[in-house]
C-alpha cells in the first residue's frame, strides 16, 4: 500500500485497546496525487489479526493506493512527526517550515480529524507559543511529560491538563504547551517559558531557516524528571532535568551534554530490566550510530551503518534495534542481547538493496 509522498514517522494507535485491532498513523508532508492540494496528509492504515497473519487495510485499491477515507486533508505544510497521545486520545503534529501546530482528536466520526490548527499569532483564536511571545520556528517532534497525580506539575492543574514539550527545528530551544481537554483547543502556558538550550552557537542561531538546530526528544523516566533531547547542530546530545522545583513547576535546565557524529535527529532507548539502559542515536551525515549509556551519560560505542540511518526503532522483547537507512533503502537489524558475540553489530538487513 501506498501514502502520499514525504512520509514520515509510523505512530501506533490503539482505539480499540492492546488487543487490537490496531491503526498505523503516517504525515506525510505533500500529497502529489492527481488534483490534490499542496498541504500535508494523515493516513492511517488499520491492521488486525486475521489467525496466524495480520490483515492491513486502507481501502486500498489495485495500485496499493490508501483511499480517501483513510486520509485527513486540511492540514498546515510540511508536516513533521507524529506524536500519539493514548491517554488523551489525541495526537500531536508540528510543522517543519513556519510555525503552525496540529492538535488531532483520535477518535472522530470517521477516524482522525482536526480538533485545531494553530498558525502563530494569527487567525481567530490567536495563540502564544511561549510566555516571550515568540512564535513556532518549525516543528520537529513533541513528547508528554509523564505525570504523577501525587505530584503534578502545577501548570497541569491535577494532571488534567498534558504538558508537552515540543522541539523547535530552527530556533534553538523547546517549547512546552498543552491543550484543553473538553474543548480539545491548545493552550499556552502563560508562566512556563521556552526553554532555550545551551551550547548553540551564535552564529548557528543566525542561520534559521537554513540549519537545524534540534532533533527529536524523549522522556528517559517514568516521573518525567530527565528529558533527553538531540541537538543537530552542533550536533550532541543533552539531558534536561524537567523534575520539579520550589514553584511546582519543571525546572526545564540542561544539565549535561554529549558531543555525537554528524547531523544527528532521531533517537530511541532500550531499557532493559537487568542491564544498562541505552540511548541510541541516528547520525545522518555520517552513517553512524551513536550509543550512550544512561546511568553515566556517556557515549559508548559508535555503531557504523548504511547511508543515511534515520528511524530508530527497538524490539525490546527479542534484544533488537532496527535502523532505517534512507538512502540505502534497507532496515539494518543490530543485535542487544549483552551475550552474543554480534552485540552491538548488524547482524542481518532488509530492503531493496539487501540480499539477507
Amino acid at each position: 500500500m501506498q501514502v502520499p509522498s514525504g512520509a514520515g514517522n509510523i505512530a501506533l494507535d490503539l482505539p480499540a485497546g492492546a488487543s487490537g485491532p490496531w491503526r498505523l498513523l503516517v504525515p506525510s508532508g505533500l500529497d502529489r496525487r492527481a488534483g490534490a492540494a499542496e498541504d500535508s496528509v494523515v493516513s492511517w492504515v488499520d491492521v488486525r489479526p486475521d489467525g496466524d497473519n495480520i490483515v492491513m487495510d486502507c481501502g486500498q485499491d489495485e495500485t496499493g493506493q490508501c483511499a480517501t477515507q483513510f486520509r485527513l486533508q486540511g492540514l498546515p505544510k510540511d508536516a513533521a512527526r507524529l506524536t500519539v497521545d493514548l491517554d488523551a486520545r489525541v495526537a500531536y503534529l508540528p510543522h517543519l517550515l513556519g510555525d503552525a501546530f496540529t492538535l488531532l482528536n483520535l477518535d472522530g466520526d470517521f477516524g482522525p480529524e482536526i480538533a485545531e490548527s494553530r498558525i502563530g499569532g494569527s487567525g481567530q483564536n490567536p495563540v502564544l507559543f511561549s510566555s516571550f511571545n515568540k512564535r513556532f520556528f518549525g516543528g520537529f517532534a513533541a513528547a508528554v511529560r509523564p505525570c504523577d497525580p501525587a505530584a503534578p506539575p502545577a501548570v497541569t492543574l491535577g494532571c488534567t491538563r498534558p504538558l508537552i514539550y515540543v522541539t523547535q527545528r530552527f530556533w534553538p530551544g523547546i517549547r512546552p504547551l498543552s491543550f484543553n481537554p473538553g474543548l480539545k483547543q491548545i493552550v499556552a502556558f502563560s508562566g512556563l517559558s521556552a526553554i532555550r538550550l545551551q551550547d548553540i552557537d551564535p552564529e548557528d542561531e543566525k542561520m534559521i531557516g537554513d540549519r537545524p538546530l534540534t532533533g527529536d526528544l524523549v522522556f528517559e523516566d517514568p516521573a518525567g524528571d530527565r528529558l533527553l533531547l538531540v541537538h543537530t547542530t552542533p550536533p550532541a546530545i543533552a539531558r534536561i532535568d524537567t523534575s520539579l522545583g520550589p514553584t511546582g513547576d519543571p525546572l526545564n535546565a540542561e544539565v549535561a551534554i554529549i558531543p555525537l557524529c554528524r547531523n544527528p535527529n532521531l533517537l530511541a532507548l532500550y531499557q532493559p530490566k537487568t542491564e544498562e539502559s541505552l540511548a541510541f542515536v541516528s547520525c545522518y551525515s555520517d552513517s553512524q550510530v551513536a550509543v550512550v549509556a544512561l546511568a553515566t551519560f556517556t557515549a559508548v560505542a559508535t555503531l557504523e551503518v548504511e547511508a543515511g540511518p534515520n528511524e530508530l526503532i527497538v524490539d525490546a522483547a527479542r534484544r533488537k534495534l532496527y535502523v532505517v537507512h534512507t538512502q540505502a533503502s534497507t532496515i539494518g537489524v543490530v543485535e542487544l542481547d549483552t551475550k552474543s558475540p554480534d552485540y552491538l553489530h548488524i547482524i542481518g538487513r532488509v530492503g531493496l538493496a539487501g540480499d539477507e
